[in-house]
């Protein structure tokens, strides 16, 4: 694997983790 695959992982990973993170926090609000 190139080294900018293993960078667009990572990046995906993160979003993944700043959409959960978002997530919880708008369902926190509608409860």
């Amino acid at each position: 694997m190139s080294f900018k695959q293993q960078q667009k992982k990572r990046d995906r990973a993160k979003i993944r983790l700043l959409g959960d993170i978002n997530n919880c926090k708008t369902a926190n609000k509608v409860r």
